[in-house]
């Protein structure tokens, strides 16, 4: 009895996508492009005022957090950041403290 083999073809490790790569990318985007907009070179001729908000994004929910000066400034930068997209939800934690002391604050 004989055997015969078959000759074999080398195997190639092609690692498969993970959804999770390309959102985290997508999220990253979001952040990067957030910065760009806010910063003082960018194209916000507020962005002064928007130096103590922080953003993070995790699977497109955008957490906004820190202080503006005004409620007016505030509406001003909710809507400049809905105009971008990827973003799916929106979790506000702004504080709105004017110069002369608190002005809004998010209930605990």
């Amino acid at each position: 009895m004989s055997v015969t083999t078959q000759p074999t073809t080398p195997v190639t490790h092609r690692r498969e996508p993970n959804p999770t790569d390309n959102r985290d990318q997508r999220d990253a985007a979001i952040v990067d492009a957030i910065r760009q907009l806010l910063s003082e070179d960018g194209r916000c001729p507020c962005a002064f005022y928007f130096n103590d908000v922080r953003c993070e994004c995790c699977r497109g929910v955008l957490k906004l957090e820190g202080r503006v000066p005004t409620i007016g400034l505030k509406k001003v930068l909710l809507s400049l950041i809905e105009k971008l997209d990827g973003i799916t939800r929106l979790d506000d934690q702004l504080d709105v403290i004017s110069s002369t002391g608190l002005s809004q604050v998010r209930p605990k």
